[in-house]
């Protein structure tokens, strides 16, 4: 028995990232977040540290447009 935990790029998951950013945070409580992405390695170093560098261009392009300038 056992489990594997998978990521996806950010939004792609469950996350309701919108609701999570819109949600101001009460007062006095930290309003910081962690997000993560658990990559699932591959078949080799190689093709899974590609994978991550595919997944983090994806993340930023989603996440971008929550923080503009």
């Amino acid at each position: 028995m056992g489990f594997v935990i998978a990521g996806v790029p950010a939004g792609r998951g469950q996350t309701n990232l919108p609701c999570l950013l819109d949600t101001p945070a009460p007062q006095g409580r930290c309003q910081s977040a962690i997000l993560e992405r658990w990559v699932v390695p591959e078949t080799s170093l190689m093709v899974t540290i590609a994978k991550e560098k595919a997944w983090a261009e994806e993340s930023l392009a989603y996440l971008k447009p929550f923080f503009p300038d």
